[in-house]
């Protein structure tokens, strides 16, 4: 994959770089960089069609051809929020977009006030601050894997990487999920009460013969609780089992896959969430 550093009327490799016009400053809201569908932290789409997974923290969004998604510290139009930063005023609202087109993964800075870093591949690739009137720089993120930060404004990090044409993150999951059904020796504690209502919630789709989980916004929904609130509860009942049982039994979930579906099939399997 090449990493090309793009401005508003460069080209790659003598032919137009595939960068959708994005609205200048002014305009009432940007335009979608890609024709296809926003992504979402929701594990859901991770089917064949995708190519690459970016993680936040332990979010996984999927970026198939065409689909894209935004991020910085506002949630209420960035797909991909930056949690870390959103008390701070260092990272812009909207700091940059991110988006699938032939068969490439690329990032642009929207920003006004930072820049953005791509470290990987070789030489760190530097997009300068967006300036008036233009629609901001942009690369292609390296085939092998990179990662996107903003140094002038946190320690967050996007990663982003290239997911296998043979599924192979799919068939790892598959596999570990199967050994933690054989492991009847270990001991499963019962749930907590105090998160018995989210891990009914996260198990449902299971229990409705569903290949993955709830996501954090279905949680969320069945609960009555909101999107952070429910993502808050999820996570400390991973951390409550991941304390308790060993790796064998659990085992860490494999690139692309939300960290909580290892444990829900296991407590699925061992019956331990019951419809």
């Amino acid at each position: 994959m090449r990493d090309t550093v793009v401005g508003a009327a460069e080209t790659a490799k003598g032919r137009p770089c595939p960068l959708p016009d994005v609205a200048g400053p002014g305009r009432a809201e940007l335009r979608p960089p890609a024709e296809g569908r926003p992504v979402s932290a929701d594990g859901r789409h991770g089917s064949a069609d995708a190519l690459f997974v970016l993680t936040y923290c332990d979010e996984e969004y999927f970026f198939g051809e065409g689909s894209w998604g935004r991020f910085g510290r506002d949630d209420d139009v960035c797909e991909i929020t930056v949690w870390n930063e959103i008390r701070d005023v260092s990272l812009s609202r909207v700091a940059g977009e991110i988006w699938c087109a032939d068969g490439q993964l690329w990032v642009r800075n929207l920003s006004a006030s930072h820049e953005l870093v791509v470290r990987g591949g070789g030489r760190p690739q530097w997009l300068g601050r967006r300036e008036p009137g233009s629609r901001g720089a942009a690369c292609s993120v390296p085939a092998d894997g990179a990662v996107i930060t903003a140094p002038s404004t946190g320690t967050w990090r996007l990663t982003a990487s290239s997911l296998c044409a043979d599924r192979a993150a799919a068939d790892l999951t598959a596999q570990g999920a199967a050994a933690a059904d054989r492991l009847t020796t270990v001991r499963v504690e019962p749930v907590p009460e105090r998160y018995a209502a989210v891990a009914s919630a996260l198990c449902a789709p299971l229990l409705a013969d569903s290949d993955v989980p709830a996501t954090y916004d279905e949680v969320a929904r069945r609960l009555g609780i909101s999107r952070r609130q429910a993502r808050r509860y999820i996570e400390q009942l991973c951390d409550y089992y991941r304390v308790a049982l060993p790796e064998k039994v659990l085992p860490p979930p494999s690139p692309g896959v939300p960290a909580y579906q290892p444990l829900a099939r296991l407590l699925v399997a061992r019956g331990l969430v019951r419809e």
